[in-house]
Protein backbone atom coordinates (compact mmCIF):
# COMPACT_ATOMS: atom_id res chain seq x y z
CA UNK A 1 0.00 0.00 0.00
CA UNK A 2 0.98 3.24 -0.47
CA UNK A 3 0.95 5.97 2.57
CA UNK A 4 -0.24 9.68 2.52
CA UNK A 5 -3.76 9.23 0.20
CA UNK A 6 -5.42 11.47 2.03
CA UNK A 7 -3.78 14.24 0.69
CA UNK A 8 -4.50 15.97 -3.09
CA UNK A 9 -2.17 13.82 -5.52
CA UNK A 10 -0.60 16.60 -8.26
CA UNK A 11 -1.73 14.11 -11.05
CA UNK A 12 -5.04 12.09 -11.44
CA UNK A 13 -5.06 9.69 -14.15
CA UNK A 14 -8.33 8.68 -15.52
CA UNK A 15 -8.72 5.13 -17.24
CA UNK A 16 -12.29 4.22 -18.26
CA UNK A 17 -12.55 0.19 -18.72
CA UNK A 18 -15.40 -1.94 -19.88
CA UNK A 19 -14.81 -5.76 -20.27
CA UNK A 20 -11.21 -5.15 -20.18
CA UNK A 21 -10.18 -7.75 -18.37
CA UNK A 22 -7.44 -9.15 -20.66
CA UNK A 23 -5.84 -6.11 -20.30
CA UNK A 24 -6.38 -4.08 -17.19
CA UNK A 25 -3.82 -5.41 -14.98
CA UNK A 26 -0.95 -4.41 -17.36
CA UNK A 27 -2.77 -0.79 -17.87
CA UNK A 28 -3.21 -0.10 -14.16
CA UNK A 29 0.29 -1.44 -13.20
CA UNK A 30 1.93 0.69 -15.61
CA UNK A 31 0.64 3.51 -14.24
CA UNK A 32 1.52 2.48 -10.45
CA UNK A 33 4.93 1.71 -11.36
CA UNK A 34 5.67 5.91 -12.89
CA UNK A 35 8.73 6.63 -11.28
CA UNK A 36 6.86 10.13 -10.77
CA UNK A 37 4.79 8.74 -7.83
CA UNK A 38 2.50 11.68 -6.81
CA UNK A 39 -0.57 10.48 -8.22
CA UNK A 40 -4.09 8.92 -8.10
CA UNK A 41 -5.11 6.49 -10.92
CA UNK A 42 -9.15 7.09 -10.93
CA UNK A 43 -10.96 3.55 -13.56
CA UNK A 44 -14.09 4.29 -13.80
CA UNK A 45 -15.69 0.54 -14.47
CA UNK A 46 -18.52 0.89 -17.22
CA UNK A 47 -20.61 -1.88 -16.45
CA UNK A 48 -18.48 -4.41 -17.25
CA UNK A 49 -19.70 -8.04 -17.72
CA UNK A 50 -15.91 -9.79 -17.33
CA UNK A 51 -13.94 -10.21 -14.54
CA UNK A 52 -12.84 -6.75 -14.80
CA UNK A 53 -14.18 -5.66 -11.53
CA UNK A 54 -12.14 -8.50 -9.53
CA UNK A 55 -9.16 -7.91 -11.26
CA UNK A 56 -9.59 -3.95 -9.91
CA UNK A 57 -10.25 -5.33 -6.51
CA UNK A 58 -6.94 -7.36 -6.47
CA UNK A 59 -4.70 -4.08 -5.68
CA UNK A 60 -3.88 -3.06 -2.71
CA UNK A 61 -2.46 0.11 -3.75
CA UNK A 62 -4.30 2.84 -2.28
CA UNK A 63 -3.85 5.50 -4.89
CA UNK A 64 -6.06 3.25 -7.29
CA UNK A 65 -9.66 4.19 -6.58
CA UNK A 66 -12.52 2.46 -8.16
CA UNK A 67 -15.95 3.88 -9.37
CA UNK A 68 -18.68 1.42 -11.03
CA UNK A 69 -21.23 2.37 -13.09
CA UNK A 70 -24.34 0.08 -12.77
CA UNK A 71 -25.56 0.88 -16.51
CA UNK A 72 -22.73 1.51 -18.97
CA UNK A 73 -22.44 5.22 -20.13
CA UNK A 74 -19.87 4.86 -22.90
CA UNK A 75 -16.28 5.92 -23.41
CA UNK A 76 -16.62 9.69 -22.66
CA UNK A 77 -18.88 9.14 -19.76
CA UNK A 78 -17.02 6.76 -18.12
CA UNK A 79 -14.06 9.44 -18.37
CA UNK A 80 -16.29 12.18 -17.52
CA UNK A 81 -17.15 10.21 -14.33
CA UNK A 82 -13.80 9.84 -13.19
CA UNK A 83 -12.59 13.29 -13.88
CA UNK A 84 -15.70 14.78 -11.56
CA UNK A 85 -13.98 12.95 -8.71
CA UNK A 86 -10.39 13.19 -9.78
CA UNK A 87 -8.49 15.25 -7.19
CA UNK A 88 -5.40 16.53 -9.10
CA UNK A 89 -3.80 20.01 -10.41
CA UNK A 90 -3.29 17.52 -13.26
CA UNK A 91 -5.42 15.06 -15.62
CA UNK A 92 -3.64 12.52 -17.75
CA UNK A 93 -5.61 9.88 -19.84
CA UNK A 94 -5.33 6.28 -20.32
CA UNK A 95 -7.22 3.38 -21.61
CA UNK A 96 -7.99 -0.15 -20.14
CA UNK A 97 -5.91 -1.94 -22.96
CA UNK A 98 -2.93 0.38 -23.54
CA UNK A 99 -0.32 1.46 -21.15
CA UNK A 100 2.75 3.70 -20.39
CA UNK A 101 6.68 3.37 -20.19
CA UNK A 102 7.60 3.89 -16.61
CA UNK A 103 8.96 7.69 -16.57
CA UNK A 104 6.44 8.53 -18.96
CA UNK A 105 4.22 11.13 -16.45
CA UNK A 106 7.43 12.34 -14.91
CA UNK A 107 9.10 13.40 -18.88
CA UNK A 108 5.00 14.93 -19.03
CA UNK A 109 5.32 16.95 -15.66
CA UNK A 110 8.92 18.24 -16.62
CA UNK A 111 7.89 19.87 -19.75
CA UNK A 112 4.95 21.23 -18.14
CA UNK A 113 7.15 23.48 -16.41
CA UNK A 114 4.69 24.51 -14.01
CA UNK A 115 2.73 26.29 -16.51
CA UNK A 116 -1.08 26.26 -16.24
CA UNK A 117 -1.95 26.59 -19.60
CA UNK A 118 -0.51 24.05 -21.48
CA UNK A 119 -1.62 20.79 -22.87
CA UNK A 120 1.47 18.50 -22.88
CA UNK A 121 1.40 15.09 -24.98
CA UNK A 122 4.09 12.41 -25.85
CA UNK A 123 4.96 10.25 -29.58
CA UNK A 124 2.72 7.08 -29.06
CA UNK A 125 4.19 3.72 -30.03
CA UNK A 126 1.51 1.45 -32.19
CA UNK A 127 1.59 -1.38 -30.94
CA UNK A 128 0.38 -5.25 -31.59
CA UNK A 129 -1.48 -7.15 -29.95
CA UNK A 130 0.02 -10.92 -29.25
CA UNK A 131 -0.31 -13.26 -26.42
CA UNK A 132 2.96 -12.25 -25.36
CA UNK A 133 1.53 -8.83 -24.71
CA UNK A 134 2.51 -5.81 -26.40
CA UNK A 135 4.94 -5.82 -29.05
CA UNK A 136 5.80 -1.95 -30.23
CA UNK A 137 5.87 -1.84 -34.48
CA UNK A 138 6.50 2.09 -35.23
CA UNK A 139 6.15 5.33 -33.91
CA UNK A 140 3.20 7.53 -35.25
CA UNK A 141 4.88 10.79 -35.29
CA UNK A 142 8.85 10.81 -34.58
CA UNK A 143 11.70 12.48 -32.67
CA UNK A 144 11.17 15.91 -35.08
CA UNK A 145 7.94 16.11 -35.19
CA UNK A 146 6.82 20.29 -35.03
CA UNK A 147 10.64 20.95 -36.34
CA UNK A 148 11.88 19.99 -32.90
CA UNK A 149 15.32 19.06 -32.48
CA UNK A 150 14.46 15.52 -31.22
CA UNK A 151 15.53 16.01 -27.53
CA UNK A 152 13.79 18.93 -25.77
CA UNK A 153 9.78 19.64 -25.83
CA UNK A 154 9.06 21.97 -28.55
CA UNK A 155 5.66 24.44 -28.94
CA UNK A 156 3.14 23.11 -31.00
CA UNK A 157 1.20 25.74 -33.40
CA UNK A 158 -2.92 24.60 -33.98
CA UNK A 159 -2.37 24.53 -37.63
CA UNK A 160 0.68 21.77 -37.50
CA UNK A 161 -1.49 20.30 -34.56
CA UNK A 162 -4.31 19.73 -36.80
CA UNK A 163 -2.77 18.42 -40.10
CA UNK A 164 -1.24 15.32 -38.13
CA UNK A 165 -2.70 12.20 -40.36
CA UNK A 166 -3.76 11.07 -36.81
CA UNK A 167 -4.70 13.52 -33.71
CA UNK A 168 -4.05 10.58 -31.81
CA UNK A 169 -2.89 12.47 -28.25
CA UNK A 170 -2.97 11.19 -24.38
CA UNK A 171 -2.51 14.24 -23.03
CA UNK A 172 -1.50 15.56 -19.66
CA UNK A 173 -3.69 19.21 -19.04
CA UNK A 174 -4.66 21.47 -15.80
CA UNK A 175 -7.87 20.34 -14.36
CA UNK A 176 -8.42 23.54 -13.73
CA UNK A 177 -9.75 24.14 -17.47
CA UNK A 178 -11.94 21.35 -17.70
CA UNK A 179 -13.68 22.62 -14.13
CA UNK A 180 -13.92 26.40 -15.09
CA UNK A 181 -15.39 25.73 -18.32
CA UNK A 182 -18.04 22.80 -17.44
CA UNK A 183 -16.49 20.60 -20.21
CA UNK A 184 -18.07 17.02 -21.00
CA UNK A 185 -17.17 14.58 -23.24
CA UNK A 186 -20.00 13.96 -25.72
CA UNK A 187 -22.06 10.90 -26.42
CA UNK A 188 -20.32 9.99 -28.71
CA UNK A 189 -18.74 6.07 -28.91
CA UNK A 190 -15.57 7.12 -31.25
CA UNK A 191 -13.50 10.58 -31.60
CA UNK A 192 -15.10 11.68 -28.33
CA UNK A 193 -11.72 12.21 -26.90
CA UNK A 194 -10.26 13.85 -30.13
CA UNK A 195 -13.72 16.35 -29.28
CA UNK A 196 -12.60 16.65 -26.44
CA UNK A 197 -9.24 17.91 -26.36
CA UNK A 198 -10.45 20.20 -29.16
CA UNK A 199 -12.87 22.01 -26.79
CA UNK A 200 -9.19 22.04 -24.18
CA UNK A 201 -7.34 24.42 -26.86
CA UNK A 202 -10.41 26.11 -27.68
CA UNK A 203 -10.84 27.04 -24.06
CA UNK A 204 -6.84 28.61 -24.51
CA UNK A 205 -4.55 25.63 -23.83
CA UNK A 206 -1.54 25.92 -25.67
CA UNK A 207 0.24 22.18 -26.69
CA UNK A 208 3.46 21.47 -26.21
CA UNK A 209 5.61 17.78 -27.73
CA UNK A 210 8.11 15.71 -25.78
CA UNK A 211 9.64 13.59 -28.80
CA UNK A 212 9.56 10.14 -26.91
CA UNK A 213 7.50 7.59 -27.14
CA UNK A 214 5.98 6.91 -24.28
CA UNK A 215 2.30 5.68 -24.80
CA UNK A 216 1.62 2.68 -25.89
CA UNK A 217 -0.89 1.96 -28.72
CA UNK A 218 -2.94 -1.64 -28.75
CA UNK A 219 -4.07 -1.93 -32.36
CA UNK A 220 -7.00 -4.50 -31.51
CA UNK A 221 -8.60 -6.26 -34.05
CA UNK A 222 -11.82 -5.25 -34.69
CA UNK A 223 -11.79 -2.47 -32.56
CA UNK A 224 -12.88 0.82 -33.08
CA UNK A 225 -9.62 2.23 -33.39
CA UNK A 226 -8.32 -0.38 -35.65
CA UNK A 227 -10.93 0.64 -38.00
CA UNK A 228 -12.03 4.16 -37.60
CA UNK A 229 -15.46 6.10 -38.05
CA UNK A 230 -14.24 8.43 -41.08
CA UNK A 231 -18.37 9.85 -40.87
CA UNK A 232 -18.05 10.27 -37.23
CA UNK A 233 -14.62 11.94 -37.27
CA UNK A 234 -15.27 14.21 -40.52
CA UNK A 235 -18.57 15.45 -38.40
CA UNK A 236 -16.08 16.49 -35.34
CA UNK A 237 -13.77 18.60 -37.73
CA UNK A 238 -16.47 20.26 -39.39
CA UNK A 239 -18.27 21.10 -35.87
CA UNK A 240 -15.34 22.19 -34.82
CA UNK A 241 -14.21 24.51 -37.78
CA UNK A 242 -18.36 26.57 -37.49
CA UNK A 243 -17.33 26.64 -33.52
CA UNK A 244 -13.99 27.83 -33.45
CA UNK A 245 -12.36 31.45 -34.09
CA UNK A 246 -9.57 30.42 -36.45
CA UNK A 247 -6.97 32.71 -37.78
CA UNK A 248 -6.35 32.57 -41.54
CA UNK A 249 -3.95 29.89 -41.32
CA UNK A 250 -5.51 27.75 -38.57
CA UNK A 251 -8.85 27.91 -40.54
CA UNK A 252 -6.89 27.10 -44.20
CA UNK A 253 -5.41 23.94 -42.10
CA UNK A 254 -8.41 22.92 -40.21
CA UNK A 255 -10.20 23.33 -44.38
CA UNK A 256 -7.39 20.58 -45.32
CA UNK A 257 -7.85 18.18 -42.38
CA UNK A 258 -11.78 18.03 -43.16
CA UNK A 259 -10.44 17.34 -47.12
CA UNK A 260 -8.62 14.72 -45.54
CA UNK A 261 -11.22 12.90 -43.76
CA UNK A 262 -13.71 13.30 -46.69
CA UNK A 263 -11.18 11.57 -48.70
CA UNK A 264 -10.52 8.49 -45.65
CA UNK A 265 -14.82 8.79 -46.25
CA UNK A 266 -14.61 7.71 -49.77
CA UNK A 267 -11.32 5.49 -49.64
CA UNK A 268 -12.78 3.18 -46.66
CA UNK A 269 -15.53 1.11 -48.76
CA UNK A 270 -13.06 0.70 -51.59
CA UNK A 271 -10.59 -0.76 -49.11
CA UNK A 272 -12.84 -3.03 -47.97
CA UNK A 273 -14.26 -4.14 -51.53
CA UNK A 274 -10.93 -4.92 -52.13
CA UNK A 275 -10.16 -7.12 -48.69
CA UNK A 276 -13.78 -8.90 -49.74
CA UNK A 277 -12.85 -9.43 -53.50
CA UNK A 278 -15.71 -7.78 -54.69
CA UNK A 279 -14.11 -6.51 -58.51
CA UNK A 280 -17.29 -5.40 -59.65
CA UNK A 281 -17.75 -3.26 -56.54
CA UNK A 282 -13.96 -1.97 -57.18
CA UNK A 283 -13.83 -1.71 -60.57
CA UNK A 284 -17.58 0.61 -60.27
CA UNK A 285 -15.93 3.06 -57.30
CA UNK A 286 -12.50 3.59 -59.61
CA UNK A 287 -14.76 4.29 -62.69
CA UNK A 288 -16.74 7.35 -60.83
CA UNK A 289 -13.10 7.79 -58.27
CA UNK A 290 -9.95 7.46 -60.46
CA UNK A 291 -8.53 8.96 -57.59
CA UNK A 292 -8.73 5.89 -55.10
CA UNK A 293 -6.20 3.93 -57.76
CA UNK A 294 -3.52 7.11 -56.32
CA UNK A 295 -5.03 6.40 -52.79
CA UNK A 296 -4.09 2.83 -52.56
CA UNK A 297 -0.77 3.35 -54.25
CA UNK A 298 -0.01 5.97 -51.82
CA UNK A 299 -1.26 3.82 -49.10
CA UNK A 300 0.15 0.23 -49.66
CA UNK A 301 4.03 0.45 -48.09
CA UNK A 302 2.64 1.31 -44.90
CA UNK A 303 -0.26 -1.41 -45.27
CA UNK A 304 2.54 -3.79 -46.42
CA UNK A 305 4.94 -2.83 -43.64
CA UNK A 306 2.25 -3.33 -41.22
CA UNK A 307 1.03 -6.83 -42.54
CA UNK A 308 4.83 -7.76 -42.66
CA UNK A 309 5.65 -7.12 -38.68
CA UNK A 310 2.17 -8.13 -37.67
CA UNK A 311 2.80 -11.65 -39.44
CA UNK A 312 6.43 -11.40 -38.02
CA UNK A 313 4.97 -11.01 -34.56
CA UNK A 314 2.13 -13.56 -34.98
CA UNK A 315 0.01 -10.82 -34.03
CA UNK A 316 -4.09 -10.63 -35.14
CA UNK A 317 -5.04 -8.34 -37.73
CA UNK A 318 -6.84 -5.50 -38.27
Amino acid sequence: MEDGASLPPKVSVVMPAWNADRTIKDAVESVLRQTYRDLELVVCDDASQDGTSQILSSFTDTRLRVLRNNTNHGPGGARDRAIAVARGEWLAVIDADDAWLPDRLEKLIAAADSQTDVMVFDDIYDCHDTNEGLVQWRRIRGKRAFGGDGDKPVRVAFQDYIRLRRLLIKPLFPSRVVSDACLRHSARCFGEDNEYFLRLIEEGLQLIYVPDAMYLYRITPKSMSANPQHEVMLEVYTQAKERMTLEPADLRAMEEKINSVQRDVLYAPFLQALKGFKWLMVFEMLGKHPVLLLEFIARLPENVSYRLHRWLNQAEGR
